[in-house]
């Protein structure tokens, strides 16, 4: 199962890749890690908070932020596509947005995988998952 989650994450970026162009990534790219990083983990903490108040578990809670604060890249990517905006200068920070969001989501999930079967995180497993990423 995990390597066909992988080989999606590795198509996904690559069909992005493909429509995004390498100069505009460069110009959007603080904004972007900027804007990325806080709605995720701004998003994760609200989610989390909220399943601490239905009494959910610390480990349930975690699980259930970190599933419920990934943006789904590839609908936005088709949706902006459909509606023929993708080149437009405001898809391309939201792609951007989606990339860093993406990135930071292989990581966050990697090491909650990892607490959940060895009980601490495998720095050297997140080292390899974000240079396969």
């Amino acid at each position: 199962l995990n390597l066909f989650a992988d080989i999606g994450v590795i198509l996904l970026l690559f069909v992005i890749g493909i429509e995004f162009p390498y100069a505009k990534i460069r110009t959007i790219g603080k904004v972007s890690i900027g804007i990325g990083t806080i709605g995720l983990f701004t998003t994760l903490g609200v989610v989390f908070y909220a399943a601490n108040l239905l009494g959910l578990n610390f480990m349930d809670s975690l699980f259930i932020a970190a599933a419920l604060s990934i943006s789904s890249t590839a609908v936005i990517v088709k949706l902006l596509e459909e509606l023929g905006r993708i080149k437009k200068e405001s898809s391309i920070l939201v792609l951007g947005i989606l990339i860093v969001e993406d990135v930071i989501a292989v990581i966050l999930i990697s090491s909650l995988q990892s607490i959940a079967l060895v009980g601490t995180v495998s720095i050297e497993g997140i080292i390899v998952v974000v240079a396969v990423a």
